[in-house]
């Protein structure tokens, strides 16, 4: 393995050598920049999209199809929070820069628009699907509509005791108030 590594290390040495020597361009450097990158933002949903392919895979287990789903909602969430977020702050601030596939903001931001509603309405189907496929795995998942005041009640303390608990929510909200009722 280790002379395959320093056979193409060795090449790599020739061919830059030689590129500099003579003096010749890289390679596409004719093209513009809109055909030799891919923009960034519209890059990140084209894998979420990877990630949505496996929660429709009906070789993956059922369970792991809905974490997958999560994982695409969840990244989506984080997308919007940050990266287009960003980008609405360059608006805003009148910043003028383009990105490095020669798109400017406005473009970005359209594109990003077109590409996320078709992901959003995949997530969407695929809940359907999901949520059908657990219905008939004996797995009932109701709306807070369907709930009576019992369980509604009953629900709050479970959460409250098992999952608020421990949420980092809950210890920012124990912290602030021991900070501003100090004992």
């Amino acid at each position: 393995m280790q002379h395959f590594h320093n056979l193409f290390l060795r090449l790599r040495d020739l061919v830059y050598t030689e590129r500099m020597t003579q003096n010749t361009p890289a390679p596409f450097a004719d093209f513009p920049p809109e055909q030799r990158f891919i923009n960034r933002e519209t890059s990140w949903i084209a894998f979420n999209e990877r990630v949505l392919e496996e929660a429709n895979n009906p070789h993956n287990p059922l369970l792991e199809r809905l974490k997958f789903l999560s994982i695409s909602g969840s990244n989506l969430d984080e997308f919007y929070m940050v990266r287009v977020a960003g980008l609405k702050d360059q608006l805003l601030y009148g910043v003028s820069s383009f990105s490095i596939d020669g798109k400017s903001t406005e473009q970005q931001l359209k594109s990003i628009r077109k590409y996320a509603r078709n992901l959003i309405e995949a997530q969407q189907d695929c809940w359907q699907e999901l949520r059908d496929e657990l219905d008939n795995e004996g797995v009932n998942v109701v709306d807070k509509e369907e709930l009576n005041a019992h369980d509604r009640a009953w629900l709050k303390e479970y959460f409250m005791k098992t999952s608020f608990r421990c949420s980092p929510l809950s210890r920012l909200i124990r912290r602030i108030l021991f900070l501003s009722f100090p004992i």
